[in-house]
């Protein structure tokens, strides 16, 4: 069984077929248990591989542990350290097989931590990150193998999301280099992912933006997954200077990608409707959680209120001529017609933290019970300075 398939394998690697080698061998299952070897060369990593499949076949912990150090081996053997290995420049069709090695790899860090005993678990999906990391740092400036680290970094960031430990990962960076559209594609996702784990709201609109511009509509759901983050980071990017012109979402995309919670949500921040935004939080929180953007969600209130009282202003100012003191009263006023629950000290509250995180500009005076809006640009931009 194992000769037949190391011959129809090297069959496929003679040819340069790697999309085929790379199915024709993760889908191999052995029934008999392979030889081991200590041979490096093609037919030593074929074998190794085999070997590998078996023992991850078992249920045995010991087994399961010796399948993993395997797959270890085998991917050392396509990118040993220091030195040339089977995968370099002249043979990069072997980058399919070592995209598979590497998910696979992340497969049974996951499979040996459920079978743990001893109750902690953990312990080879930190190996497998670690072991993630040592070949990144060796490929990264290899000039004449780091073409593999896009490969490296994909399957580096699905393993990473997946074990929720993208802290290591998110440092990262591509060397520069010419990449196919899907492969910057994939990068800009990872790298908008980790912008919007970050609170960098621009970038990751940026990075996103790209993504979501160039998948076509067919994956329908890959474009929902990127909306997903990309909305609430074009919301929260709104109030910066680069990006407040940037359209957020029109209600029939919404309505393509069936996400009515997200169009409610969107609306109600536009308009400053805090009552709606809540009662949208509140009706929706287990598909935010699920989808991982609750906690962003929930750091659009404050750019809320400030969308209110930016409102309230305009309002005052057009009625008065003039709106550089505004009472505190007016203010709860037009929070209480907006939805919100609120009292006149609750909102002096907001309007001191809103000053302090510089949403706007202004002063409070306690003994009138107002605030003064500065007469220049009350409402700035996150990025412009104050004075």
């Amino acid at each position: 069984m194992a000769d037949s398939f190391v011959q129809q394998a090297s069959q496929l690697w003679r040819q340069g077929n790697g999309g085929q080698l790379a199915k024709f061998a993760m889908a191999h299952r052995p029934t008999a248990q392979p030889p081991e070897t200590e041979n490096v060369d093609m037919g030593g990593l074929l074998l190794i591989h085999s070997r590998c499949q078996w023992l991850s076949s078992r249920t045995n912990v010991s087994e399961l542990h010796e399948a993993y150090a395997l797959r270890e081996k085998s991917i050392g053997i396509l990118l040993p350290s220091g030195k040339a290995g089977l995968l370099t420049v002249g043979s990069e069709f072997l980058l399919p097989l070592l995209k598979r090695f590497l998910l696979n790899l992340r497969d049974l860090a996951l499979l040996c931590d459920s079978k743990d005993d001893d109750g902690e678990g953990g312990g080879y999906q930190q190996k497998c990150i670690s072991y993630l990391q040592r070949l990144w740092g060796t490929i990264l400036n290899d000039d004449e193998r780091n073409f593999s680290c896009v490969a490296i970094y994909t399957v580096g960031w699905q393993c990473a999301h997946k074990m929720n430990a993208t802290v290591v990962v998110s440092r990262w960076k591509l060397p520069d280099g010419d990449y196919k559209m899907s492969e910057t594609v994939t990068y800009s996702f990872w790298r908008g992912l980790a912008d919007f784990g970050s609170n960098k709201w621009l970038s990751a609109s940026n990075n996103l933006s790209f993504v979501f511009e160039n998948v076509p509509p067919k994956y329908l759901n890959h474009r929902r997954m990127v909306l997903w983050r990309l909305v609430p980071s074009r919301l929260l990017a709104s109030l910066h200077k680069e990006g407040h012109k940037r359209s957020v979402g029109s209600a029939a995309l919404f309505q393509q990608h069936r996400m009515p919670e997200l169009a409610s949500l969107t609306e109600a921040f536009c308009s400053g409707n805090v009552g709606a935004f809540e009662a949208n939080l509140r009706d929706y929180e287990e598909t935010y959680v699920k989808f991982e953007v609750y906690i962003q969600l929930l750091k659009l209130r404050m750019p809320l209120y400030r969308n209110l009282f930016k409102r309230t202003y305009h309002i005052i100012k057009a009625l008065r001529g003039n709106a550089g003191r505004v009472p505190i009263a007016d203010l709860t006023v037009a929070a209480r017609a907006a939805g919100w629950d609120v009292d006149e000290e609750e909102v002096e509250c907001v309007i001191c933290t809103l000053i302090k995180d510089k949403y706007i500009k202004a002063k409070l005076d306690p003994e009138r019970r107002s605030v003064m809006f500065s007469p220049s640009n009350p409402f700035p931009l996150k990025d412009e300075k104050l004075h």
